[in-house]
C-alpha cells in the first residue's frame, strides 16, 4: 500500500511544531490538485482523439487556473489547451473559480441574515485566507437576489380559489380554539359546555 505521507514528513511537522489539522489540510489539497489536473489531462486527450484534423490537435501547453472547492483554495492548477481550438473542460466553465457548492453555501449564510463582513469571515475561516472577497460575496448574492426577483416577476399560471384556501383556514382555527376552551374551562354541571 503507497503512502501519501512519508515519515520524514511527519517528524518535519512534529519538531516544526506545526498544527496537525494545516497539515493534513495542505495533503488534501494537495491530492485534489493532483486528481483534478489528471481529470483535466485525461479529458483533454479524450477530446483530442476525436478531432481528425491534425492542424486542430497540436497542443499548446497549459494555462493556471485556480480554483476554489470545498477542500479550500486550490492555486495554479495546469489547465490544458490547443493551439487554434477551445477547449471547454466539464469541471468548471469558462469563468468560473469557485465550485457551485461554495456558492450555494455562501447564498445559504446570506440568506439566514449574515452580513457580507461575517460570510468573508466565514469563508476564509473555512476555505482559508483571502480566498473570498467582499466584491466576490456580492456577487453570489446578487445572483440569488436576480433568482428571487424573477421569481416574484413570474407571471401566475394557475387560478387558485382563495375561498377554500381561507375556509380551510378557518377551521383549523375553530378547533384549536374549541380544544383549547376546553382542556382550560373546568366541567360543572351547571355550566354550558361547548
Amino acid at each position: 500500500m503507497e503512502t501519501i505521507i512519508s515519515r520524514n514528513e511527519i517528524k518535519n511537522m512534529i519538531s516544526e511544531n506545526k498544527s496537525i489539522s494545516d497539515f493534513i489540510k495542505g495533503k488534501v489539497l494537495e491530492h485534489v490538485k493532483i486528481l483534478i489536473e489528471m481529470f483535466l489531462e485525461l479529458e483533454f486527450e479524450e477530446y483530442r482523439e476525436k478531432i481528425r484534423d491534425s492542424k486542430n490537435r497540436q497542443r499548446n501547453g497549459y494555462y493556471m487556473r485556480n480554483l476554489l472547492t470545498r477542500y479550500g483554495l486550490i492555486e495554479n492548477i495546469r489547465v490544458p489547451r490547443f493551439r487554434n481550438m477551445k477547449f471547454h473542460t466539464i469541471i468548471f466553465n469558462k469563468w468560473q473559480r469557485s465550485w457551485s457548492e461554495v456558492e450555494n453555501f455562501i447564498t445559504k449564510l446570506f440568506i439566514q441574515g449574515e452580513s457580507y463582513r461575517d460570510i468573508k469571515r466565514i469563508a476564509n475561516e473555512l476555505y482559508g485566507k483571502y480566498t473570498m472577497s467582499l466584491t466576490t460575496i456580492n456577487r453570489i448574492s446578487n445572483k440569488f437576489l436576480e433568482e428571487v426577483k424573477k421569481f416574484h416577476e413570474r407571471r401566475i399560471e394557475k387560478e387558485y380559489n382563495v375561498i377554500e384556501l381561507v375556509e380551510i383556514m378557518s377551521v383549523s382555527v375553530k378547533i384549536l380554539l374549541l380544544h383549547k376552551i376546553r382542556n382550560t374551562i373546568p366541567y360543572s354541571p351547571n355550566k354550558i359546555t361547548i
